[in-house]
C-alpha cells in the first residue's frame, strides 16, 4: 500500500513582508543621512585645513626672502624686470564673508601698491573658497586682553612683513596694531536653519609671532 505524502509550504505573511520592507528603508535612510553628514564634515574640516594653510604659507613666505622682479623700477636704480629683484613689503591674507562663501586673498604686497588694497602692483598669489554653510566671526584683542572696537565682525586683513615676518593687522581703526591678536571662528550651520550650528573650529593668531593655532575652543 503507497503511503500518501503532504507537502506543507509555509510562505512569509504579509506583515513580516512589511516589517522586512520597512527595517531596509530604515537602514539605505540611515547610511544616507550618515553619508550626508560625513560630507559635511570633510567639507568643513578641508575648509579650516584651507584657511590655516593659507595663513601659514603666508608667513613662509615672508620669511623665505623669495624676490620679484622689479617692473617698475621701484628701487630707482635703473634697473627692471628679471634683471632686477626686489623684496615685497610683505604678504597679506585678507579674509572676508561675502555673504555666500568666505573667501581669502593671499598676495605679496610691492613698492608703490596701497597697503592692504589689493591692486595692480600686488603680486597675486591665490584664492580660497570656503563652502557655503560656512560663516566667519572676527575678534581682536589687544597686549592687555581688551576688546578692540569694531569688532567682532566677519572681514579681516593681517600682513606678515619681509624679511622676519612680523605679524601686523590692517585697520585702520585699530590702535597698536601689531600688538593686537586675531581669532577667525569658522561656524559650519545647517543649510536651512542658519541658527543651528553643526560643528565649530578657531583660527588663532599671536601679536608676537603671528604662527596660526587651529583650537576647538576660544582663546579668548
Amino acid at each position: 500500500m503507497l503511503k500518501k505524502y503532504v507537502f506543507h509550504t509555509a510562505g512569509f505573511t504579509l506583515v513580516e513582508i512589511l516589517i522586512v520592507v520597512a527595517i531596509i528603508v530604515f537602514l539605505g535612510s540611515s547610511a544616507l543621512f550618515s553619508s550626508f553628514a560625513m560630507r559635511d564634515q570633510l567639507a568643513f574640516r578641508n575648509g579650516y585645513n584651507m584657511l590655516e594653510g593659507g595663513v601659514s604659507e603666508a608667513r613662509n613666505l615672508a620669511l623665505s626672502g623669495d624676490a620679484f622682479p622689479d617692473m617698475n623700477d621701484y628701487d630707482n636704480d635703473e634697473l627692471i624686470g628679471d634683471a632686477d629683484l626686489i623684496l615685497p613689503n610683505g604678504y597679506i591674507m585678507q579674509v572676508t564673508d561675502d555673504g555666500v562663501n568666505i573667501t581669502m586673498y593671499l598676495y605679496a604686497d610691492l613698492f608703490g601698491s596701497v597697503v592692504g588694497e589689493l591692486d595692480d602692483d600686488d603680486q597675486f598669489i591665490k584664492i580660497i573658497e570656503l563652502p557655503e554653510n560656512v560663516r566667519l566671526t572676527v575678534d581682536a584683542r589687544t597686549k592687555s586682553g581688551d576688546e578692540v572696537g569694531g569688532f567682532p565682525r566677519d572681514n579681516i586683513t593681517v600682513m606678515y612683513t619681509t624679511p622676519d615676518a612680523t605679524f601686523s593687522v590692517l585697520d585702520d581703526g585699530i590702535l597698536g596694531a601689531s600688538t593686537t591678536s586675531v581669532q577667525l571662528k569658522l561656524e559650519q550651520t545647517e543649510e536651512d536653519d542658519e541658527d543651528n550650528v553643526l560643528r565649530k573650529k578657531h583660527l588663532f593668531l599671536h601679536y608676537l609671532h603671528g604662527i596660526p593655532e587651529l583650537l576647538s575652543e576660544s582663546y579668548f
